[in-house]
């Protein structure tokens, strides 16, 4: 496969060369970005300095994936300070702004993507041992749901995977709350002795 993404990336760096419109431009950008991100062309070692770069301009064209692929980089400090307030700054102005789309019935959106993500923060507090459950569960009940529908409308590639990672979030986060509840029910036995 490493021909195949090698010839992908000769592919998109000559079309950001010679290709003036701004929509399409900022999408090579973004996959680019992807190209990097995952190390398509380095041996599977991510190349996190050039995915920025090409991140960057593609967000600020306004490519959704391009601003939620910044904020996953800024959570986990790939190339950038980790600041888990930058991630969650630009995740919660995503969501806000793909909620209207989805209430809209506008499936084919990334309110899935980027709901699952906010789903992911609320596990990302000062004390880890409390997250912040009810929330959590919320955001990826709504990231099922979406990923879902847009998987009806449209078939995008690595939708089953997003899926598949949203459903093991969900039992995992359904898990922590019966073990909480388990441990409650345990302490409120011992102190009625």
């Amino acid at each position: 496969f490493f021909f195949y993404w090698k010839k992908s990336e000769e592919c998109m760096l000559k079309l950001i060369e010679t290709v003036d419109d701004m929509p399409d431009k900022a999408l090579y950008a973004n996959t680019l970005g992807y190209i990097y991100y995952y190390g398509r062309c380095n041996n599977g070692i991510p190349e996190y300095e050039k995915a920025y770069h090409y991140f960057s301009f593609a967000a600020f064209n306004r490519v959704y994936e391009a601003e939620y692929k910044i904020a996953d980089m800024y959570q986990h400090g790939y190339s950038v300070p980790k600041s888990t307030e930058t991630a969650r700054s630009i995740i919660s102005r995503l969501y806000n702004e793909n909620l209207e789309y989805i209430q809209n019935g506008q499936f084919d959106c990334k309110f899935a993507d980027i709901a699952f993500r906010m789903g992911n923060l609320c596990k990302v507090r000062e004390n880890l041992y409390n997250p912040d459950i009810d929330t959590m569960l919320m955001y990826y009940y709504q990231a099922s749901f979406a990923i879902r529908m847009r998987m009806l409308e449209s078939d995008y590639y690595g939708d089953r995977k997003v899926a598949d990672a949203i459903e093991t979030a969900l039992r995992d986060t359904k898990e922590i709350m019966n073990f909480k509840h388990s441990d409650k029910v345990r302490r409120l036995s011992i102190s009625s002795i």
